[in-house]
């Protein structure tokens, strides 16, 4: 049976669609709901406040504590909130997790009493006066704020975000999924509920459920819990895949550092759409997505000259980064092996042993997400993302017919846009 065949689509009204998976693999039922935005300078702090602020409470169970123990009393149902970003969208997601009721006598409707919860946090907040509770927006702001600020307590996280940064400073990826810490303190409780509440009523949304439950349970109880009185829905616009490289950029930041980050950004003119985009991510695989790959065996292994090289897809915006930790003295000639084994995939020298390689871990990373829910849903939002509808069957049929030919014509299409490069101060 196939991925979609199991995955049942359902239009649930203006820009609200569930997809359902009845499955009795799992003793639990998991439903994920994400708000789609398109990121936005104005609007991208805003948008990463809200999930945390909504968890933290409900009108019905008004504080965290009140809100846990209710989770509790539903044998340890669990609620988290997150913000994901998808090339270049903002998703706020909203995730519940409980048992399912058959294995529990006494509890027929349990599903049911963890979707009103969940409600709560999405459609009822908690409220003071005409916005947000004033003491849950200002440690949240705090929150935010260290956040963004503790992203450079991780500097090979922080090297990456970087370079892209620095790539796409005037495309709406530049922008950082939590937002611009500038642009916290203006932010005030009845100015955020308005925007979320515009937010809530305008927003395409994507419900994922699964669990052992018939369709028509599932979709009643959704449609009762998510009616939000929606208004008209805004379009999300295409996202930018092709865009041409006038000249490599470089640059140099200069921090405290023991190690230094070198990351390429690589536009890759390949969109998720594009008929050769699995001959892209076998030409990745062969590169740097593994550790038999080029990048791994010849800049780490022979070379032994990076402590880890690896490269990896932005999939959905067509961006590609290889990223490395080397010495600092380590710079010109890591650079140099890198541009060199991306040439030899370019050029198609590609042994028999790498592509099978690549094509081997890629099938397997397909086959492993089927066996938790979380990555089932990820892998189908992927695909939402992008307007397709793929089967894992499919994806692996087309990975395993690329040829060494269209992975080397994928790759020679892939061009080095940035170099970033985080050295020590006092190095030259």
């Amino acid at each position: 049976m196939s991925f979609l065949d199991r995955f049942k689509k359902v239009d649930l009204g203006p820009g609200i669609t569930l997809y359902f998976l009845p499955s009795g693999k799992f003793k639990t039922t998991t439903v994920n709901v994400y708000l789609h935005l398109f990121l936005k300078p104005e609007t991208v702090t805003r948008a990463a406040l809200l999930p945390k602020i909504l968890e933290r409470g409900t009108r019905s169970h008004p504080t965290s504590l009140a809100l846990a123990r209710h989770l509790e009393s539903l044998y340890g149902a669990k609620i988290e909130t997150e913000v994901v970003k998808k090339g270049e969208y903002q998703l706020l997601g909203f995730s519940l997790e409980i048992p399912n009721g058959k294995f529990l006598p006494g509890w027929p409707n349990l599903f049911a009493q963890g979707l009103e919860a969940l409600a709560g946090v999405i459609n009822a907040p908690a409220m003071e006066g005409e916005g947000f509770v004033a003491s849950f927006l200002d440690q949240e702001k705090t929150n935010l704020r260290r956040k963004i600020e503790g992203l450079i307590n991780d500097k090979r996280a922080y090297a990456s975000a970087r370079c892209f940064q620095e790539m796409c400073r005037e495309e709406p990826f530049g922008l950082f999924k939590y937002g611009r810490v500038d642009d916290i303190d203006p932010i005030d409780g009845p100015g955020l509920y308005s925007f979320y509440r515009d937010l809530l009523a305008t927003s395409p949304i994507s419900v994922y459920v699964i669990g052992d439950l018939s369709l028509e349970a599932v979709e009643g109880e959704v449609r009762r819990a998510l009616d939000a009185g929606r208004r008209q829905v805004t379009k999300m616009p295409p996202m930018e895949i092709r865009r041409p490289v006038r000249a490599v950029k470089t640059v140099e930041e200069k921090q405290d550092v023991n190690q230094g980050k070198l990351c390429l950004g690589l536009r890759t003119q390949t969109g998720r759409g594009n008929p050769d985009f699995f001959s892209l991510v076998v030409a990745n695989g062969v590169l740097g997505g593994y550790a038999h790959s080029k990048l791994f065996q010849n800049v780490r292994e022979k070379a032994s000259l990076a402590y880890y090289a690896y490269s990896s897809l932005e999939v959905s915006k067509g961006l590609m980064l290889i990223s490395s930790g080397i010495e600092f003295a380590n710079y010109e000639k890591t650079l140099e092996i890198i541009r060199e084994q991306l040439a030899e995939v370019a050029n198609g020298q590609i042994k028999p042993e790498e592509l099978e390689a690549a094509k081997k871990s890629l099938t397997l990373e397909i086959r492993t997400n089927e066996d938790q829910p979380l990555n089932k849903i990820l892998s189908h939002l992927n695909l939402v993302v992008n307007g397709l509808e793929e089967t894992p069957e499919e994806q692996i049929d087309r990975i395993q017919a690329v040829t060494v030919e269209e992975a080397a014509r994928a790759a020679a299409r892939v061009e080095l846009d940035t170099v970033y490069f985080l050295t020590r101060q006092g190095v030259v």
